[in-house]
């Protein structure tokens, strides 16, 4: 109990560190496309185990972004991971990034379970928690998390989503 409560207010104040803004000056050139190819390889096995199919589509050409390594892969590997979490065997995880001008455009697709409207509004809220997904593993923090990082890049993120029939979050940064 300890130590999943200690995790809790780690990444909680991770949030709040986020959203403050405290190292901004300290982002350099990242490659956003390869800390998306090193998460969907971490996450390959994971979804196989599964028996969920995660692609990823990713550009030949690097796209650089000044940014924290460590927020991005925290942010990939958070959708990711929700997204392998809410699939049902036999579904599929695209995630796919692309240049669309002077911006960025990661999505990452899936054909699990799907949120109602209200469940989308919410999504974001630190300790929500959908209550279909009270069984699943987590305490509602990751997608505030990433929540956090996109405002922190000054970014977008949306989520498009209906029930059974899957969930899209779409992270545009420039």
């Amino acid at each position: 109990s300890c130590t999943r409560i200690l995790k809790v207010v780690r990444l909680s104040a991770e949030i709040s560190k986020t959203y403050e803004g405290l190292d901004r000056s300290s982002a350099e050139p990242v490659d956003f496309s390869a800390v998306i190819r090193n998460a969907c390889e971490i996450f390959e096995a994971a979804a196989a185990e599964k028996g969920v199919r995660l692609e990823c589509h990713m550009p030949d050409a690097p796209i650089i972004l000044k940014a924290h390594t460590y927020r991005l892969q925290r942010l990939a590997s958070n959708l990711i991971d929700n997204a392998i979490k809410f699939t049902p065997a036999d579904g599929q995880i695209i995630v796919s990034l692309e240049r669309n001008g002077a911006s960025s455009v990661l999505k990452v697709a899936d054909t699990g379970i799907g949120m109602t409207p209200e469940e989308q509004s919410l999504a974001f809220q630190r300790f929500y928690r959908a209550d279909k997904s009270r069984g699943t593993p987590g305490n509602g923090l990751g997608l505030s998390l990433v929540h956090a990082i996109v405002n922190f890049y000054h970014g977008t993120i949306t989520v498009e989503s209906a029930q059974n029939r899957g969930t899209t979050f779409t992270v545009t940064l420039s």
